[in-house]
């Protein structure tokens, strides 16, 4: 997969320590990925944690929250894709996934997928509207608040993955 730069918005973020709610760690950088058909686009928390929305080539889209250790995953079954977050985008709305689960390995998390089609409940279309109007995202999973994203940028998250999967470097 090939990496793509990281704003300046971004590196600043980096490159100072700047002052984090003690409520919500400070989501401080992003950065694309690029691959076969996909790409994705990753929001990581000065806590460790990291919000991914991947876009695939057909619409569906899919959204992970992970870190390399979590506890919560510990003993959990990884097998099972019953079990869909919902992203509430600030002041925008809700969706909720209609596939998800638990992910364990090299990183600890949770993930989840829309269906591809353009409307409904449980649809990529769904979401990719609150995504287009919104910048700060609170995801749920299991009925726990797994914590708040914020982008920064209206409608840049799947903007950018939706322009980098038509148009491959």
């Amino acid at each position: 997969m090939k990496l793509f730069a990281l704003s300046t918005l971004a590196l600043t973020g980096l490159l100072t320590a700047g002052a984090v709610s003690a409520e919500e760690p400070e989501t401080y950088a992003f950065q694309l990925e690029v691959g076969n058909g996909r790409c994705s686009v990753d929001y990581p928390r000065a806590d460790g944690t990291t919000l991914t929305f991947l876009y695939l080539k057909s619409g569906r889209v899919n959204v992970s929250v992970h870190r390399p250790r979590w506890e919560m995953v510990d003993d959990k079954d990884t097998d099972n894709q019953d079990i869909p977050m919902t992203v509430e985008v600030q002041g925008v709305g809700k969706s909720k996934a209609k596939w998800g689960g638990y992910r364990n390995g090299f990183v600890q998390g949770v993930w989840s997928a829309w269906d591809e089609n353009p409307s409904g409940a449980g649809s990529s279309g769904d979401l990719i509207k609150l995504m287009e109007q919104g910048t700060v995202y609170t995801i749920w999973f299991e009925g726990q608040n797994l914590g708040t994203f914020n982008t920064k940028m209206k409608g840049f998250a799947i903007n950018s993955i939706r322009n980098c999967v038509n148009n491959p470097a």
